[in-house]
């Protein structure tokens, strides 16, 4: 390299130029914009001379404290050594006392800047041909490559900077590499500005270190050879990571960053890479929330193991699952707000296994399908302090999987929830329901909804429906479900055994059924003895009408005095005379008005109907009185069903309403 003056020869009209007014500090003008690549004489300036000035140049050309700037140049290689990197400006390992500030400047050669250390580097609306190296730069305030043209790789791991790297709107274009800019391990005080920015090939940010934003809102990047667009795998982000709007081909990849603020991801396209990825989030963690908001993924979203201080928001997002059939990952994910899936139209399957949730998980008017028999939301042991909110105009039209998951409360409208046969919630527990429909009836709709084919009979849901009506007070609902839980696990059972077998537990859960409700209604068995009871009460009468009541004492059968009042008695001579009964009288009215058979119990057909039924019950009336076979044999046969009938009855209704033949 140059070192002195006198061996740059006589210097070049722009040369001429800066050498006269660096001293000043100020803003050195060669042209009014960027050069053309066949740019003029007039606007040419050596790299050799542009680094001699920037390390100090000479006593009558020294710059100013604040640095070399320079616009509107067409900084030109003159380096012919061969072992030389390369023919344009080397900085490498030089420390620099002020800025280095190039403005508008065509650079055809790579500029190197390795291991350099600068109070600011400003490359604004530079076209570098062949990119710029500038690993393990140390900058004590910030780099600026605002609207910069780079042809080639920009490379900046390692780099320390006591402010901001600023990219605001500039082009980058991949090198051999397939990295457009790359800066592992880049530790910046400040933001880095990606805003507005363009880059075809991969940009590296592997372990960087960010004290406030890296921000890439409306950025449009394009993945390199790996397929990656955005590689920050370990960034420590202070502040917010801003994809809002961006436009990204190629995988982004944020896993295990630590986040001080929020992943806005607001509007952002995203289309997969080669792994069929979108964003790479796996293990993340902001202090802030994700907003997904209005952004279209296609590809797969992963937020595996990932934790957020606030919220997961994807209100109106577009999700298309690749090849995988997911859309959107976030098995064990650790939520302090909500996940909002509000109005959220996806084609693949949502993962939530295992998720933990301070809030709600909100799919209000969202709109679910996967297809091939996929799940269309996956939320296994999920866990929510808040509610799941499935309502609107939004349906999830295949299947919905909440086995085993922990919510404080269902908040729904039926017919957002999937089909029968695409439901699956054994094990799902919830303390309330907020709904229109919150009948039985509807609920067990709900219910029979469950995946059930070729699997055994699945209880619990049924239980902790019934569990919930209680604890909301609706307790004739809550009898209801168990009833039919009852019903559907017996008829299961029925299914699994042998014909023989199959009949006997019929006729048994028929019975049961019927009289008990399975021990759930016993009431049911009070309803029985009450029709048994009426029955009786007509069909004895009936037997009273047809003279087909006697008394059940062998003695007062012989006694002349009912003798006497049969139809077919004739007195003997020595027999006494009694008082016939008129014609139309039957036996029994004719010996109840006997004197002598005033003190024998009248008969009644409705207490001799209570007594001969209820087991427990003695009214004196079949003790006294029967049925005479004779005159109506089938009042004889009635009367031993009602006693059968009484006492069966009775029996279950006891142990009904003892819980003795209740399943659980």
């Amino acid at each position: 390299m140059k070192r002195t003056l006198a061996e740059f020869g006589e210097l070049w009209p722009a040369e001429q130029k800066l050498r006269e007014e660096v001293h000043t500090g100020h803003l050195v003008i060669i042209s009014d914009t960027l050069p053309p690549e066949d740019a003029p004489h007039a606007v040419r300036i050596r790299a050799s001379f542009i680094a001699y000035l920037a390390l100090g140049g000479c006593e009558d050309c020294h710059p100013s404290p604040r640095g070399l700037r320079l616009f509107g140049a067409f900084i030109e290689g003159d380096d012919p050594t061969p072992e030389a990197e390369t023919p344009g400006m080397d900085l490498s390992g030089c420390a620099l006392a002020g800025d280095l500030w190039l403005i508008a400047c065509r650079i055809p050669d790579v500029v190197v800047l390795r291991g350099s250390s600068v109070q600011s580097l400003g490359l604004n609306r530079c076209h570098l041909a062949n990119g710029l190296q500038a690993d393990r730069l140390h900058a004590t305030g910030s780099v600026f490559l605002r609207y910069l043209i780079s042809k080639d790789e920009v490379f900046v791991s390692g780099a320390t900077l006591g402010g901001d790297l600023n990219c605001k709107g500039a082009q980058f274009q991949a090198g051999k590499t397939g990295d457009a800019l790359a800066a592992d391990r880049l530790q910046v005080a400040g933001s880095f500005f990606f805003k507005g920015a363009t880059a075809n090939g991969e940009v590296r940010l592997l372990g960087a270190k960010v004290g406030g934003n890296l921000d890439c809102g409306g950025a449009k990047l394009r993945a390199g050879k790996s397929g990656d667009a955005l590689s920050a795998d370990g960034l420590d982000a202070r502040g917010d990571v801003i994809l809002r709007g961006a436009n990204i081909k190629g995988t982004v990849r944020l896993l295990g960053a630590e986040l001080g603020g929020d992943l806005d991801s607001f509007g952002g396209r995203f289309v997969a890479g080669n792994n069929g990825t979108t964003l790479f989030a796996d293990r993340m963690a902001a202090k802030g929330s994700a907003f997904l908001q209005s952004a279209n993924s296609k590809g797969e979203l992963r937020f595996d193991g990932a934790k957020l201080g606030g919220d997961l928001n994807c209100t109106e997002g577009q999700f298309t699952a690749r090849d995988r059939g997911t859309a959107l990952v976030a098995d064990g994910l650790e939520v302090k707000g909500c996940v909002f899936l509000t109005r959220v139209t996806s084609t693949g399957t949502l993962k939530f296994a295992g998720a933990a949730l301070g809030g709600d998980l909100d799919c209000t008017g969202g709109k679910f399908t996967a297809g091939g028999g996929r799940a269309a939301l996956f939320a296994q042991a999920l866990e929510a302090e808040g509610g799941f909110i499935l309502r609107g105009d939004g349906i999830v039209a295949e299947s919905l999987v909440l086995t085993n998951a922990r919510v404080s409360a269902v908040i729904d409208d039926l017919h957002c929830w999937p089909a029968a046969g695409h439901l699956a919630f054994d094990g799902f527990r919830y303390d309330a329901i907020y709904s229109t429909a919150l009948s039985a009836k509807e609920r067990l709709e709900w219910l029979s909804r469950q995946c059930r084919e070729g699997e055994p009979f699945k209880p619990q849901p049924y239980e902790q429906l019934a569990k919930v009506f209680r604890d909301m007070g609706h307790q004739d609902d809550a009898r209801t479900v168990l009833i039919e839980r009852e019903r559907l696990q017996r008829l299961d059972r029925r299914q699994r055994v042998g014909r023989l077998k199959r009949i006997v537990l019929t006729v048994g859960d028929g019975l049961l059924a019927g009289t008990t409700g399975y021990g759930r209604a016993p009431f049911r068995a009070m309803l029985w003895l009450l029709g048994f009871l009426g029955l009786g009460w007509f069909l004895f009468q009936t037997a009273v009408d047809q003279d087909a009541i006697k008394p059940n004492n062998a003695v007062v059968l012989r006694s002349a005095e009912w003798a006497a009042c049969s139809q077919d008695y004739l007195a003997g001579p020595e027999m006494p005379q009694l008082r016939w009964r008129s014609h139309d009288a039957s036996q029994l009215a004719c010996f109840e008005r006997q004197p002598e058979a005033a003190a024998y119990p009248k008969f009644s057909a409705f207490w001799y109907s209570m007594d001969t039924l209820f087991p427990l019950v003695d009214l004196e009336m079949q003790t006294h009185w029967i049925p005479d076979e004779r005159e109506a044999d089938w009042a004889r046969w009635y009367l031993w069903l009602h006693i059968i009938a009484g006492w069966g009855l009775s029996l279950l209704a006891v142990a009904g309403f003892s819980g003795l033949i209740k399943s659980d």
